[in-house]
C-alpha cells in the first residue's frame, strides 16, 4: 500500500528509524518485483546522508530495509561578490593614498569574500581598461560583509593625480563588477631641510630657501605659523623675490620665533605661467637656522590647445633653466623631450599621430645633467578623432603641405569624380565651405 522512506545524517537503525526525517512524495508501490526509483530532494550539498525504507500493506509494516549512504555533491557557486559602491580616498601623502570602502559578501552581500583586486592609473579607469591598470601590491584580505576596509596604495609619484578602483573575488573565481572610480592627487615631495645652530645667543631663528627655477622667475613666498596667532589661519605674502638671470634664487627669513612654520613657494615667469605651488615645513627652536637647499622647481608652461584632433601637433611652451632638458610625460608611458634655449625659453611640438586617441594627464619636469626637478602638477589633454577625416588626402595621419598639393590638383580638376572627393562636409557639392574645412585642418 505505501512506502515510508526516511533519511538522516547519522546511520539509521531499527531503533532510530522513526526519528529520522520522512522523505515526502514517495511513490505508491508497484506490483512485487518491479524496480522502483525515487529522488529525495531538499538536501544540503557536500553532506553525507543515510537512507532506509519500511513497507506497509495498510495494516502490517515490514522491518527496516538495508541502509545505504552517500555524500551529495558540493553545489557550484555561481554567485559573485557584491559590487563596492562607496570606495573613497581618505588621505594621501607624496607617495601613497589610503582608500576606504565597505566589504561586500562572498555571495552578493552575505559571507566573506576571498580577495580584492585594487588597481590604479594616472588616467580614468573603466571596466574596459581595468585589467591594464597597475595592480596594488599587498592588498588586504576581505573581512565579513559590512566591515569597513582600509588599504594604502604605496609607491606613487608625488604631485600626480591617480585614479583608483577595485573588484572583489570569491573562492570559486567569481568576480564582482568594477567599483566606483575615485581619484586623488598625491602631495608634492618637499626638500628635506638642513638644520644648523646660530651662534651669538639670540633666541630668534632663521629659515632660508635656495634653488633653481628659470631666468628672472618671480618667486612668491607664503607663510603660515602655528605659533603666531596673527598668522595661524591665514597665509601671508611674506616676500616676492626674484631669480637671477640664470634662474637661481635665494631668500632668508630672519628673527622668527621658535615653533612650526609652513611655507609655500610658487614661481611665475614674465607671462604669468606658473610652476605650481610647493610646501615646506620647518620646526624651529631657539638659535637655529633651517635651510632648504637644492630646490629644483619644474618648468612653468602652458598648453596651446588641451584638445587637438589627431594629426595636429600638441604644443607646450614655457620657461625652464637655461639649456635644460624639458621632459613631457603623457599618461603613464609616453615621454617626449625638448631643450630650453640659453634664455630658458622652450617650445615642444609633439605630433599626435604617435599618440592613440584618448584623454591623458600630462606633467613636465626639467633636467640638468643627472639632476632633475619634481614633476609639475598634472594637467589634462585630449587627442580627438579628426572631425573631417577625408581632409587627410594622402592617408599619412596628418594634414600637411603634401595634402595641400593634392587638394589644389583636385580642386581645379575637370574630372567631376576627382573633384567630388573634396566634398568634406558631404553636402553633395564642392564649394568654399569645403575649402575652409581643408584650410582649417591644414
Amino acid at each position: 500500500a505505501s512506502y515510508d522512506v526516511r533519511y538522516a545524517t547519522i546511520l539509521i537503525t531499527a531503533g532510530n528509524f522513526s526519528g529520522s526525517t520522512v522523505a515526502s512524495g514517495a511513490p505508491a508501490p508497484s506490483v512485487a518485483g518491479t524496480h522502483e526509483v525515487f529522488s529525495v530532494t531538499g538536501l544540503v550539498g557536500g553532506t553525507t546522508y543515510y537512507f532506509a525504507i519500511k513497507v506497509s500493506d495498510g495494516t502490517n509494516s515490514s522491518g527496516i530495509s538495508n541502509v545505504v549512504g552517500t555524500t551529495t555533491l558540493t553545489a557550484l557557486d555561481t554567485t559573485a561578490p557584491g559590487d563596492v559602491s562607496n570606495l573613497s580616498v581618505i588621505s594621501q601623502t607624496a607617495s601613497s593614498a589610503t582608500l576606504r570602502w565597505t566589504a561586500p559578501g562572498n555571495d552578493g552581500s552575505t559571507g566573506t569574500a576571498a580577495s580584492y583586486d585594487v588597481r590604479y592609473a594616472t588616467s580614468t579607469i573603466t571596466a574596459g581598461n581595468f585589467s591594464s591598470a597597475s595592480s596594488a601590491s599587498g592588498t588586504t584580505t576581505p573581512s565579513v560583509a559590512g566591515t569597513v576596509e582600509t588599504f594604502t596604495v604605496s609607491g606613487l609619484t608625488s604631485g600626480t593625480t591617480y585614479y583608483f578602483a577595485l573588484k572583489t573575488a570569491d573562492d570559486s573565481s567569481n568576480s564582482s563588477n568594477i567599483s566606483n572610480v575615485v581619484n586623488a592627487t598625491t602631495d608634492i615631495q618637499t626638500t628635506s631641510p638642513i638644520t644648523v645652530s646660530i651662534s651669538g645667543g639670540s633666541s630668534a631663528s632663521n629659515i632660508s630657501f635656495t634653488g633653481r627655477a628659470y631666468p628672472n622667475a618671480r618667486i612668491r613666498y607664503l607663510r603660515r605659523s602655528t605659533l603666531d596667532v596673527r598668522e595661524r589661519n591665514t597665509y601671508l605674502l611674506d616676500n616676492e623675490g626674484r631669480a637671477d638671470a640664470q634662474g637661481n634664487f635665494h631668500q632668508d627669513f630672519v628673527a622668527l620665533l621658535q615653533g612650526q612654520y609652513f611655507y609655500v613657494l610658487e614661481a611665475r615667469d614674465s607671462k604669468e605661467r606658473s610652476s605650481g605651488s610647493y610646501g615646506y615645513t620647518a620646526d624651529l627652536i631657539s638659535n637655529q637656522r633651517v635651510a632648504f637647499d637644492n630646490i629644483f622647481l619644474p618648468p612653468a608652461f602652458k598648453i596651446h590647445a588641451p584638445r587637438v584632433s589627431i594629426g595636429k601637433p600638441l604644443r607646450f611652451e614655457g620657461s625652464a633653466y637655461p639649456n635644460a632638458t624639458v621632459e613631457v610625460l603623457i599618461g603613464k608611458n609616453l615621454s617626449f623631450t625638448g631643450i630650453a634655449s640659453s634664455d630658458g625659453d622652450f617650445l615642444i611640438s609633439i605630433q599626435t599621430k604617435s599618440i592613440p586617441i584618448g584623454s591623458y594627464t600630462v606633467r613636465l619636469r626639467q633636467k640638468i645633467g643627472a639632476e632633475q626637478s619634481q614633476f609639475s602638477p598634472t594637467k589634462n589633454i585630449t587627442v580627438a578623432p579628426r572631425k573631417y577625416p577625408k581632409t587627410d588626402l594622402n592617408k599619412d595621419d596628418g594634414v600637411t603641405d603634401s595634402d595641400w598639393k593634392i587638394f589644389s590638383e583636385r580642386w581645379f580638376s575637370s574630372d567631376k569624380t576627382v573633384r567630388n572627393s573634396l566634398d568634406f562636409n558631404e553636402d553633395g557639392k564642392v564649394d568654399i565651405k569645403d575649402s575652409s574645412i581643408f584650410l582649417d585642418a591644414l
